[in-house]
């Protein structure tokens, strides 16, 4: 999978249509020669557990990130669950 906004690669095995979330997995392989162009995020770093609250309008994340306040509002509304479910999500 391919961020449609930022160079971040992941893989991913097959899945049902109907399911929303992707079954991230590590391709040694690949990653060796895409590497020079994409930063290729591992299954740990995807599967980062997400952590916000939200305090009047201010949204703060507990995680290190860089998202604007309009980023962090569809956080709020799309509840992810995962740092994956974040830079590879449906909602886009």
């Amino acid at each position: 999978m391919l961020n449609s906004h930022y160079p971040y690669l992941a893989f991913t095995s097959s899945r049902p249509i109907d399911v929303c979330s992707f079954p991230f997995i590590e391709h040694p392989e690949l990653s060796e020669v895409l590497k020079e162009y994409y930063l290729i995020l591992s299954v740990s770093q995807l599967s980062e557990t997400v952590e916000f609250t939200k305090k009047a309008k201010r949204i703060i994340v507990k995680n290190a990130n860089t998202l604007h306040q309009r980023e962090l509002e569809q956080l709020v509304y799309w509840q992810p669950k995962t740092v994956g479910e974040i830079i590879f999500n449906y909602w886009d």
